[in-house]
């Protein structure tokens, strides 16, 4: 028999919980978000692909039949999830629509009341920071100066992290991403948030664009 002590499926590293479910429980008490009770229901057209120890997004379906406005909302509401498969999917479906060509203007910018709400709240979870963080950069990019005026309380999550060495240097790069697609206007309400922070219109002539420290 073989031994398998020590070892864990890709499914148990990625569910907290080590897979073990109250089998008395219903299946919207497992479901944390609107994300994964759509996903258990069927409503969601994609699934997990392995190969070998790595996992990636697999759709079941043809681009143009994806209701993106509806898939990114769930996937953003879904960043909270901490349990398999959705603490893989949400992330993953939000990012594969957020780098469709044009998604910005035609779906992003229209739905950020939407978006926003449930990105910030992810920010306050230690467990889904990184994923919080990613899914701002993802926006930023596809919305530009639209998310301007959603920055006050979006920094206001990532501020509170930036005590944490962990995080810092992935908070720094998210700033002057921020900037680089908000322009001076999101340069004046990240300095008025993060007094610390230093604009990428300030770099110094003596050292190569793009290196510097993000804060003084």
């Amino acid at each position: 028999m073989m031994n398998t002590t020590g070892r864990k499926k890709m499914s148990s590293r990625l569910d907290p919980t080590g897979g073990f479910t109250d089998p008395f429980g219903s299946k919207k008490s497992k479901c944390k978000t609107a994300f994964s009770q759509e996903h258990s229901a069927g409503g969601i057209p994609v699934h997990i692909g392995h190969t070998g120890n790595t996992m990636k997004l697999v759709w079941d379906c043809k681009p143009e039949e994806v209701d993106e406005g509806r898939l990114i909302v769930l996937s953003a509401q879904g960043l909270k999830e901490c349990a398999h498969p959705s603490v893989f999917l949400a992330p993953a479906v939000f990012e594969s629509l957020l780098q469709r060509p044009g998604i910005g203007e035609r779906t992003v910018v229209p739905l950020l009341d939407r978006i926003v709400p449930p990105i910030r709240e992810s920010l306050y979870e230690p467990n889904c920071l990184a994923k919080g963080i990613q899914a701002v950069r993802l926006v930023s990019s596809a919305a530009g100066p639209h998310l301007n005026k959603y920055l006050p309380n979006i920094l206001q999550g990532v501020a509170r992290h930036l005590s944490n060495k962990v995080h810092r240097e992935t908070i720094e790069s998210l700033l002057i991403s921020l900037e680089e697609n908000g322009g001076p206007e999101a340069s004046k309400i990240i300095k008025a948030k993060i007094p610390t922070y230093t604009t990428i219109h300030r770099v110094s002539s003596s050292k190569p664009v793009g290196v510097r420290p993000a804060f003084t």
